[in-house]
């Protein structure tokens, strides 16, 4: 009986620290998302999102609209977190969640995240010009291999 109650105890220790482990593991995650500006970026989406909705249910009005793109950006982003929490956890440890926060936190991840949308728009221009380059270059291939006119 003694040695029953024992494993049992040693059970429901074990699932109060794996849970409290889990907690802790989502709450830094958040943290992060929050720090680098991901969660920023999920917002923006789903503002870009709704609108293509709404346009499919024209005949609502105003409030019902405003109540509802309320609502549902609250629960949309927690159910994405949560569907991103376990592929997370699958690449990177609560201690390298904790030292990317760190990052985030100092001057340098600050700046990062504030320079990162230019970043974002310059890189999308080069990307775009590379991929018509390399275009033309097997354009070009094809042509010498009379493969193409």
């Amino acid at each position: 009986m003694f040695k029953t109650i024992r494993i049992l105890f040693i059970c429901i220790s074990f699932g109060l620290t794996a849970h409290s482990q889990s907690e802790e593991y989502k709450k830094e995650l958040n943290k992060m998302f929050e720090l680098s500006g991901s969660q920023e970026l999920y917002k923006t989406y789903l503002d870009q999102m709704l609108p293509m909705v709404k346009d499919i249910f024209k005949d609502q009005d105003k409030e019902v609209w405003k109540a509802f793109k309320k609502e549902f950006s609250e629960i949309a982003m927690e159910e994405l977190f949560d569907k991103l929490i376990p592929i997370y956890h699958n690449h990177l440890t609560l201690e390298d969640i904790q030292e990317i926060n760190k990052f985030y936190k100092s001057s340098a991840g600050k700046k990062l995240v504030a320079k990162l949308p230019d970043i974002s728009k310059e890189s999308m221009v080069i990307g775009q010009e590379w991929g018509a380059e390399i275009g033309l270059k097997v354009q070009m291939k094809l042509k010498e291999k009379g493969l193409i006119d």
